[in-house]
């Protein structure tokens, strides 16, 4: 009997995760009871955030250690259900349990030896991130070079990673697993073999559920074009042929209303733009050209490329001084048309309050002329400043992938002996 669709997701992503062997899903799935793997699997955090926020809103508390108690009682099941199997099938079991054990070392070690050294410099890893960066020119100060090469160090993060803790719970159980040792590889493949004949029997009979599926839907497709060709016939002026003719129909007497309302709002904007700056400097701006607006100081030097635009962009807002010299450019959102944001630029500029654009936009391309202007010389100064220090920054972020490939085998060692044991492994690190 097949497992559920969300309960064969479950088995596919925890060995990929390192939270269960390949050997216990292929169990679960080959000789597990759907109703006693279901039970175990209901007990999974809830999915969906309707369902997660009922359950917190009931005092229900989810954690990670929730999914690897799951895992592990799942585990224990699989071993149940595999020492029940023949001497060839036990072989082929323990050793896809240990060959998936040594795939997650590796993971969970290259993994926790590339934190390790982001730790250690930077944080923001396992650990929450530094105030200053242990950072001396081009390579990492000497204490956090010391602690990132001490096996001290790395072996007191395994013994506090849960998941690695996880693992070696896991190898704890295949450990006194009975398998006869000498027929490891046939009955890995024996098993494998046994798996992907039921894979191609379960897919021959799902192939069969999903053709009288298809024919519903086909039949169901037919009735709604029938129906649709109903509707033509008795609406003519009604678009069937867009990508979901029954939600977006629009007919012609439709489209023409939606651009009338567009032409309607632009003209309402250039009339309120004629009142606000005058017909001649409209003019100019429909026709492609800028105009200036005096403000103090300095002058606004506004142009809109495309009448029609409306929003971000549609307004290109210059600075020049009182000699017709370039400052910078200023960006300021606005969602409306590009002559109302026009008209409100201007009343800005004509009440004195021009000063309260630039506080508000962003500016950009600056010129060096700009380091020095009394009107803008602090937001330019302030600007400057979050680009340096951001600049400094991204300095202080140094090349570690060689650190990090210096590193790796010790903490691939470290991690193969706290999981494997130092029995199997034959380390010489002590982990009490």
């Amino acid at each position: 009997m097949a497992l559920p669709d969300e309960i064969e997701h479950f088995l596919d992503a925890a060995p990929e995760s390192g939270e269960m062997t390949t050997a216990a899903a292929l169990a679960l799935r080959l000789y597990g009871d759907p109703v006693e793997i279901g039970l175990i699997h209901a007990d999974r955090d809830p999915r969906t955030v309707q369902e997660r926020a009922a359950a917190v809103d009931a005092g229900a508390v989810y954690s990670s250690k929730r999914r690897l108690a799951i895992c592990m009682r799942l585990e224990v099941l699989a071993i149940s259900l595999a020492r029940g199997r023949g001497d060839l099938e036990r072989a082929g079991f323990y050793e896809l349990a240990r060959r998936s054990i040594e795939a997650s070392v590796q993971m969970y070690a290259t993994f926790l030896a590339n934190s390790h050294v982001d730790d250690e410099v930077y944080g923001g890893c396992l650990r929450p991130f530094k105030r200053r960066p242990r950072v001396q020119g081009d390579r990492p100060t000497r204490p956090a070079l010391a602690r990132i090469k001490s096996p001290r160090i790395v072996r007191e993060t395994v013994k506090r990673d849960r998941e690695i803790a996880h693992m070696r719970a896991i190898w704890r159980l295949w450990d006194d697993f009975p398998a006869p040792t000498d027929q490891a590889e046939v009955g890995a493949q024996h098993v494998l073999a046994i798996a992907e004949r039921a894979r191609l029997e379960e897919a021959a009979r799902r192939a069969a559920t999903r053709e009288a599926y298809m024919d519903r839907y086909r039949s169901t497709q037919a009735a709604i074009r029938h129906r649709d060709v109903g509707l033509q016939r008795q609406f003519p002026l009604l678009d069937m042929n867009g990508p979901n003719p029954r939600f977006k129909r629009r007919s012609r007497a439709y489209q023409r209303a939606a651009k009338r309302a567009q032409r309607a709002v632009i003209k309402r904007s250039l009339r309120v733009a004629m009142c606000v700056i005058g017909e001649d400097a409209t003019r100019d701006l429909v026709a492609g050209r800028s105009i200036e607006l005096p403000a103090g100081d300095f002058s606004l030097v506004l142009r809109a490329p495309r009448p029609s635009a409306r929003g971000h962009g549609a307004v290109s807002i210059r600075l020049v001084d009182l000699q017709g010299l370039p400052l910078a450019s200023v960006c300021v959102y606005q969602s409306a048309p590009a002559f109302d944001q026009v008209a409100s630029i201007a009343l800005y500029a004509g009440a004195g309050r021009a000063m309260d654009i630039i506080e508000t936009g962003n500016l950009f391309q600056i010129e060096p002329t700009a380091v020095d202007h009394p009107a803008i010389a602090a937001k330019v100064r302030a600007r400057s400043e979050i680009t340096i220090q951001a600049g400094r920054l991204r300095h202080d972020r140094i090349d570690l992938d060689p650190l990090f490939r210096e590193i790796k085998p010790m903490v691939i060692e470290i991690v193969e002996t706290f999981v494997l044991g130092r029995r199997r492994h034959g380390c010489q690190v002590s982990f009490v």
